[in-house]
């Protein structure tokens, strides 16, 4: 850092105003930076999505009990965890920042203790959530399962919530590595976890006929594995640090998780209410089944770009100036553009028949996959951008005020819009649209008219370099 120019940029710097004039950081090497965080995230943040799309394959193409109705089941008790565990992303979306910010303010040791304690409150949280999902399973499938598939949906989901704990370790721990620069722990657990699942769905759906509970077992004993892995090199990168005792230290860290958790929750119970709403207005499962083949493709999607929002948490978080901080947000929009509009094209080309061999399914999947979801690609990918723009400045409380005006928004759709039966696909995803462009409504505006991107450091940068 150079030293202020005067006793005025000395006084400001002194107010916590940082670099005065921050340098503009070459292109060259934030792009490698963004690529570097946003590469190695990007199979850690689909790892469960990925895991539950090799599920679905194998459910509705392998075995004799393969088709509409196993998959319907899936997709109820998928809408129900996708509810529950998202609402544990908060260990990983509020970490993130602020262990990368604990780091650049403290050192690495003082991050490693606030990640400590993340970790902690984390595997608590977990087991607590596999016992709250053991319990509660027949009545949450009686909301989300049509009422002839509640005892498979039941089935699948206890034994899809033993992986609970590991799920919400798993989490944490790859939020806390990345705030201290350690992406790639993440994309070896994530290949790690694939390749178990892969084998045991091919033994236990395949082979054994286990359809679809096999899946289930897979995907739990693969997502132990990945939090056993993550804990011993968090383990060994925190050799020497003292620990925190549980709780402690972590007074900034439940504001900003409290704040992620209402947008969380917000979020993901809209999105299990476009599930339920399914469920309810008809008892067709194959209209069921088709919204779970597009969730998937819709949901994959999304963590490619939720990749560029990792980034933007670390790389806004750490930024010397508010300044920088912008002129690298700007750069990750960029960034998020482009994604964009690479993965609205590759869902014009990939039929839903890659996870179904039903007909009907993949028909009712591709006329809305064609209408909607495709070309919806290009609004969500700035949304998650946007989102991590957000977390890395610290601004969690506006954040989840506009997911939750957002979700009242497309909620409206789902209760306004009139179709008969036949129509709650298209309603369910034409709300899921609208939800969006309340997102990125509420989002351009904080960035580019009112936010904490366009305070100090914009009226440092028009100040004059001396005062005489």
């Amino acid at each position: 850092m150079q030293p202020p120019t005067s006793l005025l940029a000395a006084s400001r710097a002194r107010q916590g105003y940082g670099i005065v004039h921050a340098a503009p950081q070459p292109t060259e090497s934030l792009d490698s930076k963004i690529l570097s965080i946003a590469a190695p995230s990007l199979l850690a943040l689909a790892l469960d999505p990925v895991l539950a799309a090799v599920d679905v394959a194998f459910v509705g193409r392998c075995g004799e009990n393969s088709g509409a109705v196993p998959l319907a089941a899936v997709a109820a008790s998928t809408g129900f965890f996708g509810f529950v565990f998202s609402a544990t992303n908060c260990f990983a979306s509020a970490g993130t920042p602020l262990v990368a910010k604990a780091e650049v303010d403290d050192g690495e040791a003082a991050a490693l203790r606030l990640g400590g304690a993340i970790v902690k409150a984390a595997a608590l949280t977990g087991v607590l959530l596999c016992l709250f999902s053991e319990l509660i399973a027949p009545q949450a499938m009686a909301l989300f399962a049509p009422s002839n598939l509640i005892d498979e949906s039941v089935a699948f989901t206890r034994l899809r919530g033993i992986s609970a704990p590991a799920v919400v370790g798993a989490a944490a721990l790859n939020g806390v590595l990345r705030g201290v620069g350690d992406p790639r722990a993440a994309l070896d657990a994530a290949a790690l976890a694939a390749l178990i699942n892969v084998c045991l769905d091919v033994v236990l759906v395949w082979q054994l006929g286990l359809n679809p509970n096999g899946a289930a077992i897979g995907t739990a004993c693969a997502e132990w594995v990945a939090l056993l892995y993550l804990a011993l090199r968090f383990a060994k990168r925190s050799t020497g640090v003292e620990a925190l005792p549980l709780g402690k230290g972590l007074e900034t860290f439940a504001t900003a998780a409290l704040a992620t958790l209402v947008r969380t929750l917000c979020l993901q119970a809209f999105l299990a209410a476009t599930t339920a709403f399914i469920s309810v207005t008809s008892a067709d499962p194959t209209l069921l089944a088709a919204h779970l083949v597009l969730k998937q493709f819709y949901i994959i999607m999304s963590f490619v770009t939720d990749a560029l929002a990792i980034a933007a948490q670390q790389l806004v978080a750490a930024a010397p100036s508010t300044l920088e901080a912008r002129q690298r947000a700007t750069r990750l929009l960029g960034w998020g553009f482009v994604t964009g509009v690479v993965l609205a094209a590759l869902l014009y080309v990939i039929p839903p028949s890659l996870l179904t061999d039903d007909a009907r399914v993949a028909e009712e999947a591709s006329i809305e996959l064609l209408r909607i979801v495709a070309p919806l690609q290009l609004l969500s990918s700035l949304v998650f951008v946007g989102d991590g723009i957000l977390q890395g400045s610290r601004d969690f409380k506006f954040e989840a005020f506009a997911v939750a005006l957002a979700s009242v928004g497309g909620a409206a759709v789902l209760i306004l819009e009139q179709r008969p039966p036949d129509g709650a696909l298209a309603t369910a995803w034409d709300a899921v649209a609208v939800l969006n462009a309340l997102r990125f409504l509420t989002f351009a505006g904080r960035f580019y008219l009112r936010g904490p991107l366009l305070d100090s450091d914009e009226a440092d940068a028009e100040a004059p370099p001396e005062v005489k």
